[in-house]
């Protein structure tokens, strides 16, 4: 990783790439212990809170697993749609019912 620059973050192998099975929510894992030490080598932990806390706010969410819930919840998700498209950030209309 390229510490230099925050987009790296965004890499198709950075922290948020899509990996072929879902990271496990257990913060203890040893998936996510190994993550966090290769981001601290990085110098990137900084970084990836910053822009992990943003993509928390935007879907008004405090933990990834509340995401999940989003994701399984299509009530859910209509809704956040509709709060973040209403408050005109992407000029786009309400989503219909």
């Amino acid at each position: 990783m390229n510490k230099d620059n925050i987009f790296s973050l965004l890499d198709r192998t950075g922290p948020f790439a899509t990996g072929d099975h879902p990271p496990s929510l257990a913060p203890l894992f040893s998936e996510a212990r190994q993550f966090a030490r290769e981001l601290a080598e990085a110098g990137m932990a900084t970084r990836y809170r910053i822009l992990r806390n943003q993509i928390f706010e935007f879907l008004d969410v405090r933990s990834f697993r509340e995401i999940q819930a989003i994701i399984t919840d299509p009530v859910r998700r209509k809704n956040i749609l509709n709060t973040v498209f209403s408050s005109n950030r992407c000029g786009r209309q309400k989503v219909a019912a």
